[in-house]
């Protein structure tokens, strides 16, 4: 039989309940639950086991949060579903992570113009307070050889992403990261798009970079005379590169009908005022420890004989109107975007 009061079972014929003490039996005999009593003291019974358990819910939540924080340690800022977090200001490009960089570059990408993207790089010290990129804004690089180099940023909101949308922040190399010909021979049929600098540049230049650099590069479109001996501007198209060679209206600005199909001026080249006639010191790079030329990725058109064989080249003083045959071993300074 079961005890009226609390639901417990008890020993047929015991005057009390050993669980509670109540009464269940009469000085007639034993007294017997009846269904409904035994039913409602069950369902009292289960109501106590209840309120002893844990609750569900909070147990949920707080496991939830835990594996949230992991998550985001773990994969360097980003949530469960891919996501990028929000990047907490720094002092310096320098303090920031591969990872919290694209984040801010992702952002920068949303601005409506150049100037609305300064104002977001300014919040995260990008940028120098008056909005001017002085080629200060650096951060250090190890390549894969040993090689202690480092990258400055170039432009924001600047390139257009392969997949859709702009790519937030471009960034240059301070210094050649190797030395390499445009192609083994000399020509520039085929422009940029064709030549053996680019294959290099996506195969073994793109393995000398640090895994977490490698892990953030985004495919750009690039604008390039993809013919090579040609005046027509319509020969410019545009090739998909990671890692790529400036154009000369990149760095200098407006020249000519067909090279200034190939881009435009990167802001931290029009803030330092870098002139086609003079020596510019934002354009001079260094190799194995002394100044170098460097390649661009235009081809030259107008120089007689010479002008299916050749492609642009920045000099040791940072003048970028020169060119050189194609088989020249010149440093390379690779731009790339995050």
């Amino acid at each position: 039989m079961f005890c009226p009061k609390c639901g417990k079972e008890v020993q047929e014929g015991a005057a009390f309940c050993g669980n509670c003490g109540n009464a269940v039996s009469t000085p007639g005999g034993t007294q017997k639950a009846s269904a409904p009593q035994q039913a409602q003291a069950v369902s009292g019974a289960a109501a106590a086991v209840a309120k002893r358990k844990f609750p569900i819910v909070p147990i949920i939540v707080a496991v939830v949060a835990v594996v949230a924080v992991v998550a985001v340690v773990a994969t360097g800022g980003f949530g469960l579903f891919g996501e990028k977090y929000v990047v907490e200001p720094k002092g310096s490009v320098e303090e920031y992570t591969w990872s919290e960089l694209s984040s801010i570059s992702d952002e920068i990408a949303k601005a409506s113009d150049e100037n609305a993207a300064v104002e977001i790089a300014k919040k995260y010290n990008l940028v120098g307070e008056d909005g001017v990129l002085d080629g200060s804004q650096r951060k250090s690089v190890t390549l894969s050889d040993g090689t202690q180099t480092s990258v400055q940023i170039a432009g924001f909101a600047h390139d257009s992403k392969t997949g859709g949308g702009k790519a937030g922040i471009t960034f240059i190399f301070t210094d050649g990261i190797a030395r390499h010909e445009m192609n083994s021979t000399d020509t520039n049929s085929g422009g940029w798009e064709a030549s053996e600098m680019r294959s290099w540049l996506a195969s073994e230049g793109k393995a000398l970079l640090p895994q977490d650099l490698q892990d953030e590069l985004v495919a750009v479109n690039k604008p390039t005379n993809n013919t090579g001996m040609v005046e027509d501007p319509s020969s410019v198209t545009d090739t998909s590169d990671e890692l790529w060679l400036f154009s000369f209206v990149e760095l200098r600005g407006p020249v000519s009908a067909l090279t200034d199909g190939e881009g435009s001026q990167y802001k931290l080249f029009r803030d330092q005022n870098v002139q086609l006639d003079s020596s510019n010191a934002i354009l001079v790079k260094t190799f194995n420890g002394g100044t170098f030329y460097w390649w661009a990725r235009t081809p030259v058109y107008d120089i007689g004989d010479y002008s299916s064989k050749v492609f642009s080249y920045v000099a040791e003083d940072g003048m970028p109107r020169f060119a050189d045959l194609a088989s020249g071993s010149y440093a390379v300074v690779p731009g790339f975007c995050i």
